[in-house]
């Protein structure tokens, strides 16, 4: 699924929670759909 932006609008009389509470949710959620990244194997070491 494609990532979509999200546009939090801030007026006059705002309170904190009114910002952070919906910010933290889609933050939350962008972060918990984001795909896992493969595990890389371990690079080969040379010993002299």
């Amino acid at each position: 699924m494609k990532p979509h932006g999200v546009l939090i609008v801030l007026y006059g009389d705002v309170q904190s929670l009114d910002v952070t509470g919906p910010l933290e949710v889609f933050a939350g959620a962008a972060s918990s759909s984001a795909p896992e990244p493969e595990p890389r194997a371990p690079r080969p070491r040379a010993r002299c």
